[in-house]
């Protein structure tokens, strides 16, 4: 995969995913929910490349050991749940879904589909799932029972399906 752009002011590389989420979601909550999901790509894709199935303690560096990390040649977690930002970012990013009021009570949703023609996303809240599909044209949500989607200067409260044509 194709390293990202340099983006000024960035963080140094690191070998673990411990912080990278946390500087993705500050890259998108700044302005640059694309910079963001291209530069998750080559981070977690690399994981997916060497064969990974599950959130590795440490993301994959070409001719490093599968299982050695910190010198030791059976010290990396390879199901580390600090790995697993993507499955925060992508659905919070890409989808736009993110809560707005204490356990998802009321919640938004502002897509950036970037280069991706459709994406979902299931988010477990605790009234029931919110799901969520998005095209380029519209955006489509289920609502669950105590739950408000706020968009576009209205509230959906559910449970309810919705669909909402894009501009």
């Amino acid at each position: 995969m194709d390293e990202p752009p340099t983006i000024p002011g960035a963080p140094p590389k690191t070998r673990t995913p411990f912080a990278a989420p946390f500087a993705l979601d500050a890259l998108a909550r700044t302005g640059h929910p694309e910079a963001a999901v291209e530069r998750l790509g080559p981070l977690w894709g690399g994981m997916l490349d060497a064969g990974a199935t599950t959130f590795r303690e440490e993301f994959h560096e070409p001719g490093a050991g599968r299982y050695e990390m910190y010198g030791r040649p059976f010290g990396k977690s390879l199901c580390h749940a600090w790995a697993a930002g993507p499955a925060r970012l992508l659905p919070e990013i890409v989808c736009g879904i993110r809560p707005t009021g204490p356990g998802w009570s009321t919640f938004a949703l502002e897509p950036h589909l970037g280069p991706l023609d459709r994406t979902g996303a299931v988010v477990p809240a605790p009234g029931g799932d919110i799901g969520v599909v998005v095209t380029r044209d519209r955006l489509r949500v289920d609502i669950p029972a105590g739950h408000t989607l706020v968009h576009g200067g209205r509230a959906y409260r559910g449970p309810r399906s919705l669909t909402i044509e894009l501009p």
